[in-house]
């Protein structure tokens, strides 16, 4: 696979539409909320702002595609964040900790619990959720053995679960009223555990704003409200459950089963931290350059003529784009590989501590360059500061919690450093990483490769449904309950089969079938019904656009350029990126040819009374706030897409 960093169609529409959304909708947000006095006016405030981002599809956009949701890859949720957290970081982490609190449901993808996520699908109001995890005294050993373990506990009662008490730091868990958020999924300890262990006590329960409604007054109840340095328009507060009762399918993970949710959404969360870091050091390296350009302190010329003044600047620059580029690296990895699970969990690992820890440097090292005039509270730095230091601390402290979770995978006998880079190591006489005999040279084989959209991780075979380790994210502020803004979809969006064969238009044995090249093409340069390419097979952008016939393998697929797609019993249907705005749509009934539907992220519209396969993702593209790009709708069969 070739290493660009040019954005495809989509992620280019993504970055345009959240740019759009931050100068518009967020410019200004700072300016309103810090007109109130208390952290819970400020927050209310900015309601309006988070009415825009459900109006405009950012929230459903947090839920995967086959629970109705229009959630894309990891990558585009990182540079949603970057660009949204440049701007305004306290408005946009309302939007993405909803994301995280539905994180638990697309990690599950129940349709028995489809009911809950209903609110946040159809575009209206302004519906929060929100992970509660956290609590008073912390939870970063939660799972240690002899340890009290979680203080919030579930008792069965006949067909209901009691819930009892206290939680700190979750976002967005009190609601814009404070009487409860409409969805919190709250992780807590059976008092019936089938075991000694602690993972299996954990389960995950959904309370509902209508399931607090229907208990006792005080059930429910906001003990403080928590006043913090940054992100000074969010709500995390101290709460209290009091013999909340809530029926028994609002079981979303049974115990013994959510403790690897909790782990696999704070293993999505770490890559978005990165992201929001390199937000807020762009935004510091912006204001330092132009004070830099504009301000001279008296001398004949601007202070980037000066060296000390160009060398912080390019020094914070290089930062930003070190990030970045591990950001973007970390977010395809989990999504694609290659490497075992902890391989490219290793990496969002990385993301997560690296980056936060260089954002307070960056930071810092524009007040040093700007000097006093920093302190002015009129100048963004003080803020900047008081965001960025929040972020090594909060979704899993670095300390506390990442780093010891990249020793624990560093300390396994089967670590292999850098499979996340190049695959699977393969040493010398057979021997696996920790020196010990394996099959083929290899350490332990590859997990399938599946995409991760939206807050889904890669669930590892040998785990069992168990967490990786012993230790789970915490000490989240009230700003930590971090979503990724991602959901998954569980689709092949890499090119690969779910078995990690290749399926760019070859054969497992690499034969090329029909006597087309490796990448679709004919020999002569042409596409299957001789349309001219450009000399380019299918990875090339058309001059001319039609939806023509491929003689494939059955059950494979075309190769990288290929978003979704799979053959469905007589049916395939492959959806593959042009930069031509036109679209043909047709069938073929053959399992042995597929169509290609080349689409662009503007003007798709399908025929009025076309029908599609439930289970096949279909790309539609609707009017949206600020032309949100083209996004995934299944539909069940002989439903019309009007």
């Amino acid at each position: 696979m070739p290493i660009d960093f040019h954005l495809s169609p989509a992620e280019e529409g993504i970055r345009n539409a959240a740019a759009a959304f931050a100068a518009g909708s967020l410019k200004d947000a700072k300016k309103t909320y810090m007109s109130y006095q208390t952290h819970t006016e400020r927050f209310q405030s900015t309601r309006p702002i988070y009415r825009q981002a459900v109006a405009g599809g950012l929230i459903k956009g947090l839920i995967l595609p086959h629970l109705g949701g229009a959630g894309g890859s990891l990558i585009e949720s990182a540079i949603l964040v970057e660009e949204m957290y440049r701007v305004e970081p306290a408005a946009s982490l309302t939007v993405f900790s909803t994301g995280l609190g539905l994180t638990p449901m697309n990690l599950t993808g129940k349709p028995e619990h489809n009911e809950f996520l209903e609110p946040f699908l159809n575009g209206k109001g302004e519906p929060l959720a929100s992970m509660v995890f956290s609590e008073p005294g912390g939870v970063a050993n939660y799972l240690e053995e002899g340890a009290p373990g979680l203080g919030t506990t579930a008792t069965l009662d006949g067909d209901e679960w009691v819930l009892n008490g206290e939680k700190i730091w979750a976002t967005n868990c009190a609601g814009w009223d404070f009487e409860g958020a409409d969805l919190q999924c709250v992780v807590c300890r059976t008092t019936t555990p089938s075991s000694d262990k602690p993972a299996d006590a954990i389960m995950i329960l959904l309370v509902t704003n209508a399931d607090i409604k229907r208990n006792a007054p005080g059930a429910f109840k906001v003990l403080r409200h928590i006043s913090t340095a940054g992100h000074t328009a969010c709500s995390g507060p101290h709460i209290k459950y009091t013999n909340i009762r809530v029926p028994a399918k609002n079981v979303l993970c049974p115990p013994g089963t959510g403790a690897a949710v909790v782990s696999d959404a704070f293993d999505c969360t770490a890559v978005l931290v990165g992201a929001m870091s390199v937000g807020i050091m762009r935004a510091a390296f912006d204001a330092a350059l132009a004070f830099a350009k504009g301000d001279n302190r008296r001398g004949k010329s601007d202070l980037l003529t000066r060296q000390a003044v160009a060398d912080l600047l390019s020094g914070i620059k290089m930062q930003t784009e070190a990030c970045r580029a591990l950001t973007w690296k970390a977010a395809h990895s989990l999504q694609n590989g290659p490497g075992d699970y902890n391989a490219r969990r290793e990496l969002a690992l990385a993301a997560k501590v690296y980056c936060s820890d260089m954002c307070t440097k960056a930071v810092t090292d524009a007040i040093n360059l700007v000097g006093i005039t920093a302190y002015d509270a009129d100048q963004p730095f003080a803020d900047l500061l008081n965001t960025a230091m929040v972020l090594p601390i909060f979704d899993g402290g670095n300390v506390g919690i990442r780093r010891r979770h990249m020793q624990e995978l560093m300390l396994s006998n089967d670590y292999d450093p850098w499979a996340s880079t190049y695959g699977p190591s393969e040493l010398p006489n057979g021997a696996a990483p920790d020196g010990k005999a394996s099959e083929g040279g290899a350490s332990d084989a590859e997990a399938p490769t599946k995409a991760v959209s939206h807050g889904e991780a890669h669930q590892d075979a040998a785990r069992n449904g168990k967490a990786p380790d012993s230790k789970t994210p915490n000490d989240e502020t009230p700003n930590g309950e971090i979503t990724n803004g991602e959901t998954p979809n569980g689709e092949i969006t890499n090119g690969e089969s779910s078995n990690g064969e290749i399926t760019n238009g070859e054969t497992p044995n690499g034969e090329t079938p029909n006597g087309k090249t490796p990448n679709g093409e004919t020999p002569n340069g042409k596409t299957p019904n001789g349309e001219i390419t450009n000399g380019e097979g299918f990875n090339g952008k058309l001059s001319k656009v039609d939806a023509f016939p491929c003689e494939l393998p059955s059950g494979e697929l075309p190769n990288s350029e290929v978003t979704s797609g799979h053959p469905l019993g007589d049916e395939a249907w492959i959806a593959v990126e042009s930069s031509y705005k036109d679209v043909r749509w047709d069938r073929q009934t053959s399992p042995e040819m597929v169509r290609l539907l080349f689409w662009s992220s503007h003007d798709m519209q399908p025929p009025t009374g076309t029908s599609y396969h439930r289970n096949y993702p279909v790309y539609q593209s609707k009017p949206a706030l600020y032309d949100l790009q083209t996004r995934i709708l299944p539909t069940p069969v002989g439903d019309k897409i009007e």
